[in-house]
């Protein structure tokens, strides 16, 4: 009789996670792909969508992702990576998601006259995904930071003559 050996290979898989989390708008996106099989090698692509800036690159051969995002539209956006593991002359794609929040910005009501001392109502209005810290500075050294869960907000401020709020 003749006997025939067959060697199985493990198809090598990722063992770091899936969902690569939220980052800002311009912010560096992070990631290392890991596995349990020895000798793996990686390269990764990121999928091409139009609300996301700069337009993805071809494959590259690591298993390290470090790219700046930065997301254009008013929305938050999944931008996927697809992974792709080799080991054994095994290989193996998988998807990796982040989300890609959008860049916050405020709009603040028109400039208001009132006396010294007076309280003015300043409303602002965000845009990103909440929650936002706004800080500012009174013009003579009050800082205040606030949190601000809703797009459109009003706060009540006690000013001294020409002060200016600058908003950071």
């Amino acid at each position: 009789p003749q006997t025939i050996h067959v060697i199985v290979n493990p198809i090598p898989a990722l063992s770091s996670l899936h969902d690569g989390g939220s980052i800002c708008s311009g912010a560096t996106f992070n990631y290392t792909a890991q596995t349990q099989t020895q000798n793996t090698t990686f390269s990764w692509v990121r999928l091409a969508n139009a609300d996301i800036i700069p337009a993805p690159s071809s494959s590259v051969n690591s298993q390290f992702i470090s790219e700046q995002l930065t997301n254009t539209s008013n929305d938050r956006i999944i931008v996927n990576y697809d992974i792709t593991l080799t080991a054994n002359n095994c290989s193996n794609t998988e998807r990796v998601t982040v989300v890609v929040n959008t860049a916050p910005m405020i709009t603040i009501s028109n400039d208001t006259v009132i006396c010294e001392g007076e309280t003015a109502l300043m409303q602002f209005e965000l845009r990103g995904t909440s929650p936002w810290t706004v800080y500012y500075n009174n013009g003579v050294g009050n800082h205040k930071s606030i949190e601000v869960n809703t797009a459109t907000y009003i706060e009540p401020l006690t000013l001294i003559k020409d002060t200016i709020i600058n908003f950071v």
